[in-house]
Formats: C-alpha cells, sequence, structure tokens
C-alpha cells in the first residue's frame, strides 16, 4: 500500500497552495455535520454520489473509529446490544472526546479531485480491510473503506499511522467544480 508523505498532510494544515491546487478547509464534529458537508461538497462536484458517498464514509470512520475510538470489535458487540447510536452520543458529549474533531481539506486540480480526511485518534492499519475485500461479511458493518476504495474514489492513500486518508477523483470534462 502505498503512504503519503510527511510533507504534503504539513502543507495542508499551513493552508498553502500545494501545487496546482487551492486547499479549501473544513472540521467536523459528529455524523449530521459530515453528512451535510459532504453533500455539500458533491454538489460543487456537480452532484456526485460517488463523492458523496465516498466524503460520508470516510468522514463516519473518523468520526466513529478515529476521534471516538470505537473499533471494528466494540461496534459489532454496540451493534448486537442495540446500543450503538446510544454510546456515538455519549462519547460525542463525553469530556474526553468532545473537543476532537475531523478536518477534510478538498484540492480540485485540473483533472482530479483529492479529499484529504484527517482524524485526531490513535490510527489503524488499513491494510486488512482491503486485503478481505472479496470474502463476504455477514455483519452489518466494515464494508465503508472497500465501498470507498472500490466505487467512490480512483485511489485511495492512508498515512503510515492510519489517521489520516485521501481519496482521489478523477474528474470528467464537463464535472462542474467549485469550492465554496
Amino acid at each position: 500500500m502505498q503512504t503519503l508523505p510527511n510533507s504534503y498532510l504539513e502543507t495542508l494544515q499551513k493552508g498553502r497552495r500545494t501545487g496546482e491546487a487551492d486547499v479549501a478547509h473544513y472540521s467536523v464534529r459528529d455524523p449530521y455535520e459530515a453528512s451535510d458537508l459532504a453533500q455539500a461538497i458533491a454538489a460543487g462536484y456537480g452532484g456526485s454520489s460517488r463523492i458523496r458517498l465516498g466524503l460520508c464514509e470516510l468522514l463516519m470512520n473518523a468520526i466513529e473509529h478515529g476521534n471516538l475510538e470505537i473499533g471494528f470489535d466494540l461496534k459489532t458487540i454496540l451493534l448486537d446490544q442495540g446500543s450503538y447510536m446510544d454510546t456515538l452520543e455519549f462519547r460525542l458529549a463525553s469530556q474526553l472526546y468532545a473537543g476532537r474533531h475531523v478536518d477534510l481539506f478538498v484540492e480540485t486540480l485540473p483533472q482530479k479531485a483529492r479529499f484529504t480526511v484527517v482524524d485526531q485518534g490513535k490510527g489503524f492499519d488499513p491494510t486488512p480491510f482491503l486485503a478481505n475485500a472479496d470474502e463476504p461479511s455477514v455483519l452489518p458493518h466494515g464494508r465503508g473503506i472497500i465501498l470507498a476504495s472500490r466505487t467512490c474514489f480512483d485511489q485511495m492513500l492512508y498515512n503510515q499511522l492510519g489517521n489520516v486518508v485521501v481519496g482521489i477523483s478523477n474528474l470528467t470534462e464537463g464535472c462542474p467544480v467549485r469550492i465554496n
């Protein structure tokens, strides 16, 4: 798996141009903000459902698994017990997690758009999730990374820690592009 250079994220965080593109920066805390932002960003790309769905998956993963530290196994248990939403809301309000946010950096280049999602969690290794992509799952979760990487983005890259992911979409001619 190809990883991101550290200098890439440092450039984005300083609000600099990354070469050919201006960088727009957004920040979200909860799933509702994430969904609204994904829809608004997708509208700037002709209402692309691929971009909307991909951003929703990446932002939700960053909030849930990164910032709120709800791992795969814990989510499985919470869903089985019917307490997932209560736990999500509790952690969003908890002093331990309340100050955390997810950053989204959006870059529109001449031929592609780059969406960088940064969470404040401990990170994870995405390799097992990508490696098991062809194995059917009976669980009601655990497919977001596969969905985003295979259906929504033309390329996805993670940093070594696993708390930064970049989704890259190739833009077709005639796709309206604007960043609000």
